[in-house]
């Protein structure tokens, strides 16, 4: 390696390590500014407020690793034009270029490395974030709520799925609306005061249709009637369709690869 290009990538990963230093000292500050009440109402002590700063700075460094990386080439580049070392490299024969090219490849070894950083590291200090949060902060403690309300799903087929009431360990719901759609337009809704999975099918009780045909031939378009019980075998919604949603990971507790399978 060149002396020329050693120089260069002392100055560019020095000036991005005390740039990214100073972002995430900033930003642990403030956060602790914001939420010191909260510490001191939920008795909090310090090892549980430092072990959520540890938790919580892979996150910041994420976030702030692209603006401490233009910092870095910007300012390694300004020292060396306010030393007069770039007019001793241009008087020396050295392109531009050259001078850019170790910039551009420490630039590529950062992106690289923060990629790496955050599908190993972050997904897993942001959970132990939020199980400190909870279980420290809010008292609230990390196990999965058991009843959800007013929950909306989009569903398979065309079906938008509303549970007044869900509860994950039974997978029934209470006060619950399907909305069927046929492109933009609404096919049908299905209202049940019970919907509950049973025999490896749906199954609703209470249950009130509408259906809906053309406006402008039919001269009936609105067509109701209601059923007592009813099941749905043409529903390809597995309960585990529903819960994923109401795991205890949010996305950034998520690496891509599981992000992309969760959308999925």
């Amino acid at each position: 390696m060149r002396i020329l290009t050693r120089y260069m990538l002392k100055s560019f990963f020095l000036t991005f390590s005390v740039s990214l230093l100073c972002f995430v000292l900033v930003f642990d500050l403030v956060n602790l500014i914001e939420h010191v009440g909260k510490f001191i109402e939920s008795d909090a002590t310090w090892r549980d407020i430092f072990s959520y700063y540890l938790y919580f700075t892979p996150f910041i460094i994420v976030l702030t690793t692209p603006i401490a990386t233009l910092l870095a080439a910007i300012f390694s580049v300004g020292i060396a034009a306010r030393r007069n070392e770039l007019l001793a490299m241009k008087a020396a024969g050295v392109s531009i270029y050259q001078l850019a090219l170790p910039l551009l490849c420490g630039g590529m070894l950062i992106a690289a490395s923060l990629w790496v950083f955050g599908e190993m590291v972050m997904p897993e200090a942001n959970l132990r974030k939020n199980r400190i949060k909870a279980e420290k902060v809010d008292r609230r403690g990390t196990r999965p709520q058991q009843t959800h309300r007013d929950q909306m799903f989009i569903g398979l087929e065309g079906r938008i799925f509303h549970f007044g009431n869900y509860a994950t360990a039974k997978a029934s719901g209470e006060r619950v609306a399907i909305q069927t759609f046929t492109g933009n337009r609404l096919k049908s809704i299905i209202t049940a005061d019970q919907f509950y999975w049973q025999d490896s099918v749906w199954v609703g009780r209470g249950l009130e249709f509408r259906e809906f045909l053309d406006f402008r031939t039919d001269p009936e378009p609105i067509r109701q009637w209601s059923s007592d019980y009813q099941r749905f075998d043409s529903f390809g919604e597995k309960p585990s369709y529903f819960e994923v949603s109401f795991a205890n990971e949010d996305a950034l507790s998520l690496s891509y690869f599981r992000l992309k399978q969760f959308i999925e």
